[in-house]
């Protein structure tokens, strides 16, 4: 390299740094989306299963129900029935109470189908929510891995994408040397800035390639 030259190669470095701080950047909110998108479709999950149950009670719920009203029109038939044996009044007392229980019991059925109306409509909501984050997520893998294939052509760093998410591992490649520099860094005691500069000093000693 000519002494002349060593502004734009120094130029041309910090633009890389740029690019490689700019990648890890973009790559940490990748993987919060694909998070966010992973925890949406578990909590579907979880809603699905929570309203199964929450049916399975209202259904049971609307069975007994339906059981009761029917055992009031029986009493109440039965009462009807008696009606010469016994006094008018008593008789009276006794039908009321068991047409406002038949009624008691009507208006509980239909709250109860209320409530199944509605959480059907809130999965359905919920369901559709999924899928357009389940739309979205190829695309966007698709999109991160082009942009990673460009940044890792540039810088040459091959990242270790099963790796814990509390580490940052891969290698960097340095071809003219015909030998790689692995690295494995722990995010939770080093700061970002501390592994841009890292990954930075390991690309510095590999610079020609960037000319």
């Amino acid at each position: 390299v000519k002494h002349s030259d060593l502004p734009e190669l120094a130029e041309q470095l910090i633009n890389v740094k740029k690019l490689v701080s700019q990648s890890l950047h973009q790559l940490e909110v990748q993987q919060l989306l694909i998070q966010s998108v992973e925890n949406g479709i578990l909590q579907c999950d979880r809603l699905r299963q929570d309203f199964d149950l929450a049916q399975d009670q209202l259904k049971e719920t609307i069975s007994e129900l339906s059981s009761t009203e029917a055992e009031e029109h029986e009493q109440l038939a039965a009462l009807r029935t008696a009606l010469q044996g016994r006094a008018a009044a008593d008789l009276i007392a006794d039908i009321d109470l068991h047409i406002e229980n038949v009624r008691s019991c009507k208006a509980a059925t239909a709250r109860a189908k209320e409530q199944i109306l509605a959480q059907q409509q809130l999965l359905s909501s919920v369901r559709e929510q999924c899928k357009q984050l389940s739309s979205h997520c190829p695309a966007l893998l698709h999109q991160t891995k082009k942009k990673m294939d460009v940044y890792s052509c540039l810088t040459r760093i091959k990242w270790k994408y099963d790796s814990p998410e509390d580490e940052v591992c891969g290698f960097v490649a340095r071809p003219d040397k015909k030998d790689v520099i692995p690295f494995k860094l722990d995010t939770k005691n080093s700061s970002q800035y501390f592994v841009t500069n890292f990954l930075w000093d390991q690309l510095a000693c590999n610079s020609s390639d960037f000319l």
